[in-house]
């Protein structure tokens, strides 16, 4: 209601719900809020500063390898991922120190937790308001 009271346009209310729905489906899969967070705070400084660079370099992509920093932590970057996408093809291994995906069944994301919370949080303010007869106390 919110969201339509702002600009009374049906796009935005439309636009809350499917971002409710991916928020739902990533909460269902286990993604962390965390790294997606700084993904969308880092990431316009990133392009940002990324665009920049070409533009000093006049288009030229080799100047993240001519420079010895850049080219170190594409290195890096590129060593991690490869890291990460190896243990996770691997069949039938966890990838290193977390348990299998069997020992994970039945256990609750920080994110569910934290959401199952919040919900317990505001059915007791319910139950209070429906106690004081729908009467604020403050």
């Amino acid at each position: 209601m919110g969201v339509y009271s702002l600009k009374r346009s049906i796009f935005d209310v439309l636009l809350v719900a499917g971002m409710s729905g991916v928020g739902f489906l990533l909460m269902r899969l286990g993604f962390e809020a965390a790294p997606l967070l700084m993904g969308f705070i880092l990431g316009p400084m990133i392009e940002e500063n990324l665009r920049r660079s070409l533009l000093l370099s006049r288009g030229d992509a080799m100047i993240f390898l001519e420079r010895p920093v850049s080219a170190v932590f594409l290195a890096l970057t590129v060593l991690m991922l490869g890291w990460v996408l190896w243990g996770v093809m691997r069949p039938n291994r966890p990838v290193s120190g977390q348990p299998k995906h069997s020992d994970l069944k039945g256990r609750p994301t920080m994110m569910g937790m934290a959401i199952r919370e919040i919900l317990r949080a505001e059915a007791e303010v319910i139950d209070g308001l429906r106690e004081a007869g729908g009467r604020s106390t403050f």
